[in-house]
């Protein structure tokens, strides 16, 4: 027996379904890749800012240190400075003070290392203003006395005034000693 088919079979063409199937794996794929490779330059990026981070934190850091270690030597260069400069003038105050004979003050001291020492004295006796001068010019210290003036401010009262040039070094061993 023969058969006989009288539909008529169309014949499909499953070529463009699998050109559209394998384009569309390729462009997943490709989708893929690309966003794998977006997350991974992510992270390294944000590896690389966390790195740069903390380089500009310790360079700040290593600055910081630098400046401080600046200033402490400049510190110590001016305290240098300062202690070379110090001047002791309360021992010299004590010092001229015990010199002082009995019933005489000072009513004025006014020392400055440019000008020397100023320094008026009240006495009841003239004869004391003329002890407590000699006992300026034994001191090593005193380089120059000048006795400015001598006045009656009372009957029973002289003031005197003094101005004295220290010598400074010779001052500080006095001290030192």
């Amino acid at each position: 027996m023969v058969e006989i088919n009288f539909i008529e079979k169309k014949k499909i063409n499953i070529v463009p379904f699998i050109i559209a199937a394998v384009f569309t794996l390729l462009l997943a794929a490709s989708v893929y890749l690309l966003s794998w490779q977006h997350t991974t330059q992510q992270q390294q990026l944000q590896s690389i800012q966390q790195q740069l981070d903390n380089n500009l934190a310790k360079q700040e850091e290593l600055t910081s240190l630098l400046n401080l270690h600046e200033q402490r030597t400049t510190l110590e260069q001016q305290i240098t400075s300062v202690e070379a400069e110090i001047f002791p003038t309360l021992p010299l105050l004590d010092s001229l003070v015990g010199l002082l004979p009995e019933n005489t003050y000072f009513s004025n001291y006014s020392f400055s290392i440019d000008s020397g020492l100023m320094i008026d004295i009240r006495t009841d006796d003239i004869d004391q203003v003329a002890a407590y001068s000699n006992l300026l010019e034994q001191q090593s210290f005193i380089e120059n006395i000048i006795l400015s003036t001598v006045s009656r401010n009372e009957p029973d009262n002289y003031i005197a005034s003094f101005q004295l040039q220290i010598n400074q070094d010779a001052w500080k061993e006095e001290v030192n000693r």
